[in-house]
């Protein structure tokens, strides 16, 4: 077994491909693929299998998994230990696209920024990506925001991979509108009235998956009128010179004013930020210290 092994099996699993992985690490496909039979043979047993949805990790091949993204890691640590000094901060964050998640870390940054060696990194994934490099220890902390509506399922997913999650906040949803929609300046604005414009949402139904709020704007992906855009800035372009209407996490004072929103508040429809990390992973200074900016970062909503 070598290290670069373990780097191949990672990598397969993120990617769900044998020729992803292969373009990824700069390898032909043969040769990934020989180096991982190499490693089942000298296991005794198969790590992958291929199924309609790509390679999957068998149930051996799952424990395999766990124990190689730990032994990645203290790879990674190992070879700090030489004769230069030592990183100093350490910090791997995988994030949702949120105004204050993102701006916490900034500041962190910011701070930490005298460092002689700093190891900072913070990625924008999708939940379930955000989760299996948690899994893999190939993040420290990921923020995640969740539904209620699929609260025991998540927390029976993350349960499954040994992680823990814990409360932060719960962040209130609005309706949002530019200074271009003909609604913008009426006194009393009804969610029916709604009804004949276009909703915009990410790829994937990120806020149309919340049933409540579906329920509460009458909303049917399957014969709505929704606008699908790749990202947050996307989003807020769009809202904002459009008569499109977007439905999203409350943002910080500042950023409604650049748009000029106006904020349609939806009841006590909200998200869950959480933070969540491996079981019995211990707190780090540099991850208790960019817990504590995130809730003054809320603190301003």
């Amino acid at each position: 077994m070598t290290i670069q092994q373990i780097q191949y099996i990672l990598e397969v699993y993120q990617t769900g491909s044998i020729s992803r992985a292969a373009g990824k690490l700069f390898l032909s496909q043969p040769y990934l693929s020989s180096a991982i039979r190499s490693l089942e043979e000298e296991l005794g047993f198969p790590i992958f299998t291929r199924s309609n949805r790509g390679i999957q990790p068998t149930e051996n091949g799952l424990l395999v998994l766990e124990q190689a993204g730990r032994m990645w890691e203290c790879y990674q640590q190992m070879r700090h230990v030489t004769n230069t000094p030592q990183v100093s901060a350490h910090l791997r964050l995988g994030a949702i696209s949120y105004t204050p998640v993102c701006e916490a870390y900034n500041r962190l940054c910011a701070e930490y920024q005298d460092r002689d060696r700093l190891d900072f990194s913070c990625l924008i994934f999708p939940l379930e990506e955000t989760i299996e490099r948690l899994y893999l220890s190939l993040l420290d902390m990921g923020l995640l925001l969740s539904m209620p509506d699929s609260s025991a399922a998540f927390q029976q997913k993350i349960a499954s991979k040994k992680l823990e999650a814990h409360s932060i906040a719960k962040i209130p949803i609005v309706l949002r509108i530019g200074p271009k929609h003909p609604l913008y300046n009426k006194a009393e604005i009804k969610l029916s009235d709604f009804a004949d414009y276009t909703f915009v949402d990410y790829a994937g139904y990120a806020f149309l998956n919340y049933t409540k709020l579906q329920s509460s704007l009458n909303l049917n992906p399957d014969v709505s009128r929704i606008a699908i855009v790749p990202d947050r800035l996307s989003k807020s372009q769009v809202v904002a010179e459009s008569t499109m209407y977007s439905i999203g996490c409350k943002l910080p004072p500042h950023l409604s004013h650049r748009y000029a929103f106006r904020n349609i508040p939806l009841n006590d429809l909200h998200y869950e930020l959480l933070y969540v990390i491996r079981e019995k992973h211990p707190m780090t200074q540099e991850m208790t210290r960019y817990l504590e900016l995130l809730h003054q970062e809320l603190e301003n909503l």
